[in-house]
């Protein structure tokens, strides 16, 4: 993704748009998200693609006003979603490639960034085109033109020269670094690349294997089923099992979780993608981000983050009085946990007769002598896990406190 910085007026509001990754896949979807800081009344956001500079593809304005509704008629909403502040593009194509994407809030304040889409597209081969036979006769101190070929991808491949002891091309072999030439091609909206090496033989050389390899964008990490979470939620003592995956790349990457002191499995290969899970313990106040790593043999590392929010039932109910002996009295009850328990989760009781509804027990007026006895508060709270194969938990604790009226 590259930054391109724009300056708007408004010294007391900003806007930055931001993208849900660095790079995408072909046929995936991407989400933009445009953030609004201002004293300002927030009537509309507004995005903007002009299309690599060959005509706007998008030009979307989201008013706020109107429950976050469309103001244009005749937009093909089969290509997209939106919320109030996003834009998930559905369908990412090579068309894409290079696209500008800026949010305007208020049709005023535009994006102090843009985002820059950079669409991949893996390889399919890559060839050794000459010399065609398996063997070549080369004396010593004279040099021979080895030619490679890839097919299309995005971005760009890059080929990589090898003198290896058996005709499988590995990257354990010994890189050649000099005399070697690349020349890229446009085919279909994609690159290919032909890569020329002209390789000077010694006596050493003798029975050794010339090949090339090429790398392939890969296509950033996700974490399966979570792709669109930040926020996952957890209940405390659970063990939870999360599973990583990277498909494309050439060769394929290697995966690590860095998740607590959960215990990784091997990694699993399957076809062009390869997994990784690690499974844990949730445990109460261990919040953190969980992050997969995909390693690659060249090219930048690609992370997928998943904040774990561990969520917990409510404490035993405490009291506090609060009130005077004649107008008002009034009773609080009040508990902590995660969620926390909002005033509509407490219930208060006597004899089993329902007197409040909520966190406070008053009684308008002052207390009187018939008020007294015994008196129960119970919070009630559901905690519901981000996995959707486990049920919510409905957890409720309660206090008794005896009131006694003179």
């Amino acid at each position: 993704m590259y930054i391109m910085l724009l300056f708007s007026a408004g010294a007391d509001a900003s806007v930055t748009i931001s993208s849900s990754a660095a790079t995408v896949p072909e046929g995936s979807s991407l989400t933009f998200t445009c953030t609004y800081t201002g004293n300002e009344q927030l009537s509309s956001i507004r995005w903007e693609n002009n299309g690599n500079n060959s005509g706007r593809k998008y030009d979307i304005i989201i008013i706020q006003a109107q429950s976050c509704s469309i103001f244009q008629s005749g937009l093909d909403e089969t290509l997209f979603t939106y919320t109030c502040f996003t834009l998930t593009i559905l369908n990412v194509t090579r068309d894409y490639q290079n696209d500008n994407f800026t949010c305007k809030a208020n049709l005023n304040i535009r994006s102090r960034n843009s985002v820059t889409v950079i669409v991949a597209v893996p390889i399919s081969t890559v060839v050794l085109t000459s010399p065609t036979g398996s063997n070549a006769t080369v004396n010593a101190g004279t040099s021979q033109k080895f030619t490679c070929r890839t097919s299309g991808g995005l971005p760009q491949p890059t080929v990589e020269w090898y003198k290896t002891s058996s005709n499988s091309c590995t990257r354990n072999g010994v890189k050649i670094m000099n005399s070697i030439s690349s020349s890229p091609h446009e085919s279909n909206d994609l690159i290919q690349v032909e890569s020329s090496l002209l390789f000077t033989a010694s006596s050493l050389d003798n029975n050794l294997w010339i090949c090339c390899a090429a790398n392939s964008p890969s296509d950033p990490p996700v974490i399966d089923d979570y792709n669109t979470i930040t926020d996952y939620q957890m209940i405390e003592n659970s063990t939870e099992r999360l599973t990583c995956r990277s498909t494309g790349g050439n060769p394929l990457a290697s995966l690590a979780w860095s998740c607590y002191n959960g215990t990784e499995s091997t990694p699993n290969i399957s076809g062009g993608s390869v997994s990784r899970s690690v499974q844990f313990t949730a445990r109460r106040n261990q919040d953190n981000t969980c992050t997969c790593t995909a390693t690659h043999e060249a090219g930048p590392l690609q992370k997928a983050t998943l904040y774990v929010n561990i969520i917990y039932p409510p404490s035993i109910p405490e009291f506090k009085v609060n009130g005077t002996p004649v107008d008002i009295a009034t009773v609080t009850c009040h508990s902590f946990g995660k969620p926390n328990p909002s005033t509509n989760d407490f219930t208060w009781t006597k004899e089993r007769i329902v007197v409040s509804s909520n966190s406070v027990l008053s009684w308008a007026g002052g207390i009187r002598i018939q008020d007294g006895g015994s008196y129960k508060c119970t919070v009630t709270t559901t905690m519901t896990p981000s996995d959707t194969n486990k049920s919510p938990v409905i957890k409720a604790v309660s206090s008794d406190i005896t009131m006694d009226v003179l």
